[in-house]
């Protein structure tokens, strides 16, 4: 669903990678870039870790954006 929605909106869609770490989607749109890391369920410190962690490490001024459904 999220993915879709990023389409619907008009980004380019793709996976970021930093080091071994993933990040879900990468997204541009006429010179913007956001990165989207979409988790279930972010309960406990070890899944907030893992997912968050990727994104810690991303080194540009571009926003950041979690999902938690």
């Amino acid at each position: 669903m999220v993915y879709f929605e990023l389409l619907r909106r008009g980004y380019e869609i793709t996976i970021g990678c930093v080091g071994d770490y993933e990040i879900d989607f990468v997204c541009k749109k006429m010179g913007e870039r956001i990165y989207v890391q979409v988790t279930r369920e972010l309960s406990h410190e070890d899944t907030i870790e893992m997912e968050f962690r990727p994104l810690l490490r991303v080194k540009d001024n571009y926003p950041i954006c979690d999902i938690n459904r």
